[in-house]
């Protein structure tokens, strides 16, 4: 059982991985330039775009657009995916199987945060939020787990009601 639980933990792992490095990007290619001065926002089709343009001058800012996709897809998506693998290819107690699961989902975030540390050594700077980062994603995906489970148990017991 532990080998088995092992070996679903490291897919649960590659695979919620895989999906970290396939996400939209957090930000949209448009920008928006705002100044101090006045209420107006300019779109620009890039960053270039908005430096260059005539109107950004000391009390301005250009900064990219967040993508609403792309929270969805992290804060949601991903620990769907996670949740429910883990729900179905895990075996043993409650306990067993909920500790190969946030274990899986922190060595993910572990591997991610190496490999970005290794591509931009900026990196650095979410390191000190990193387990904050992890417990939250933890809480989603267990969450999403005990829904899972919760309605397997519901229609398994409707099933034999009926």
């Amino acid at each position: 059982m532990t080998i088995g639980n092992l070996s679903a933990a490291i897919g649960v792992a590659l695979i919620f991985l895989f999906a970290q490095f396939t996400a939209p990007d957090r930000s949209l290619k448009e920008t928006h330039l705002s100044c101090s001065q006045s209420s107006a926002v300019v779109s620009f089709a890039d960053m270039s775009a908005c430096t260059k343009d005539p109107r950004y001058r000391p009390g301005c800012g250009c900064a990219p657009v967040k993508n609403p996709w792309s929270t969805a897809y992290h804060l949601g998506l991903i620990p769907l995916l996670a949740g429910l693998l883990g729900y179905i290819s895990l075996s043993g107690s409650l306990t067993t199987r909920l500790v190969f699961l946030n274990g899986a989902v922190a060595f993910a975030f572990a591997v991610g945060f190496v490999l970005a540390f290794i591509e931009n050594d900026s990196a650095a700077i979410a390191l000190p939020f990193l387990p904050y980062f992890i417990a939250g994603n933890c809480a989603i995906v267990t969450a999403w787990f005990f829904l899972f489970r919760t309605g397997h148990r519901i229609v398994k017991q409707h099933a034999n009601a009926i």
